[in-house]
């Protein structure tokens, strides 16, 4: 039986180059981000302009207190989170 190992180096090479172009155009983000708020449980007709969310620094420095829920239960503790400003903000 031939020894095909040598063949295999040689493909191998064009075989990972092909894999990644397929992929780097997904690779880059779009500049322009929607947000679907079908997701945040508004109560009627209420409306939320999420546009400030679509840039570098969406959020604001500060204090925030985070609550995590498990199945729509919330843990008993509550934890503040420190947001501070990048350099480039």
């Amino acid at each position: 039986m031939p020894d095909h190992s040598l063949f295999r180096l040689r493909i191998l090479p064009w075989c990972i180059a092909l894999a990644m172009s397929g992929s780097y155009s997904s690779v880059w983000a779009e500049d322009d981000i929607q947000f679907d708020s079908r997701f945040l449980e508004l109560k009627g007709d209420t409306k939320i302009d999420l546009k400030r969310f679509s840039s570098q620094g969406y959020v604001e420095p500060g204090k925030y207190n985070l609550q995590v829920q498990l199945n729509k239960q919330p843990l008993a503790e509550e934890y503040d989170i420190y947001w501070y400003a990048g350099e480039d903000d």
